[in-house]
């Protein structure tokens, strides 16, 4: 193995992801698009003076599911910049990442890598 990268069967093993990626893997959009809209309505409520109602009644969405979205700005570093490097899981939607209950970073890691 030389450097920080070994090719095997059209995956490559990063080190600073601790498992293999697909090296055809692309940007999912939809995935980065719920991570910026997330960062997006938490400074909306933490710097703007905004409730969560107020993103909810703006964007016709339901209460729930904004606060869903609004959990994801607390995702695990290590997840968000493996979203926006393209290098996901090939399983990794939307819904699973707002089916995520918990704030810890290695649960969270464990839900999305295992």
């Amino acid at each position: 193995m030389q450097g920080d990268n070994c090719i095997i069967l059209n995956s490559v093993w990063d080190r600073t992801l601790g498992g293999f990626y697909n090296q055809n893997a692309a940007k999912n959009d939809a995935l980065i698009k719920a991570i910026i809209t997330s960062y997006k309505w938490n400074k909306e409520i933490l710097y703007e003076n905004k409730s969560i109602k107020d993103i909810w009644v703006r964007e016709k969405l339901t209460k729930r599911y904004v606060t869903r979205m609004i959990n994801l700005s607390f995702l695990s570093s290590k997840i968000v910049t493996v979203i926006m490097q393209g290098k996901q899981p090939s399983d990794l939607t939307v819904r699973k990442l707002l089916a995520i209950k918990t704030t810890d970073w290695k649960e969270q890691e464990k839900i999305i890598f295992a």
